[in-house]
């Protein structure tokens, strides 16, 4: 049988590939951002039930183009404001923050929700036989995207050293149902 064109023959299709994502993750906030000298990367994943909804969060700082911080043990999130998002059901913070802790040094970083810029129930993009199906597995994913304000604060020995503040567009994933936070 000859390949298909554009397909890899031993890696499975997305759909395989997201089915296996949805056996290990629940949720999870993913983010990128600018302020200042300062560019992150970060997400809090929360695993399934299986796996006991442990977090794990995912972080890397860097000030011009020197790593900061990477460690994911020093780094503890935070959720304000949260409400529930009327067209997914699903419970959304206003705010996100990752806190990340070295020694004397801490770095808050913060992403404040102004807007949404999509708001999807997984199963209403589905078609056909795969819609029915997700219907009758009472599928439940949903996907977010907020824009709004990223802000980074350095504070020295508890002293707030410095603050930069920039625009930031970050996601909101939800493979399972709601669960109480």
């Amino acid at each position: 049988m000859p390949p298909v064109r554009g397909r890899c023959p031993d890696r499975p299709g997305p759909d395989v590939r997201l089915g296996g994502l949805m056996k290990v993750v629940h949720d999870w906030y993913w983010a990128r951002g600018q302020a200042g000298p300062y560019s992150v990367i970060a997400s809090y994943i929360t695993s399934t039930k299986k796996y006991g909804f442990e977090p794990i969060p995912i972080f890397m700082l860097a000030r011009d183009t020197v790593l900061v911080g990477d460690d994911p043990a020093k780094v503890t999130f935070e959720r304000e404001g949260v409400y529930t998002d009327q067209t997914t059901g699903k419970p959304v913070a206003a705010t996100t923050r990752y806190n990340y802790q070295d020694g004397e040094d801490r770095y808050v970083v913060s992403f404040t929700r102004t807007h949404d810029l999509s708001t999807t129930r997984m199963v209403d993009t589905i078609t056909g036989v795969k819609r029915i199906a997700a219907k009758l597995a009472h599928f439940d994913g949903a996907y977010l995207r907020f824009v709004g304000d990223i802000e980074i604060s350095r504070y020295c020995g508890g002293e707030l050293v410095e603050t930069h503040k920039d625009d930031a567009i970050w996601e909101l994933m939800y493979f399972g149902h709601a669960r109480d936070q």
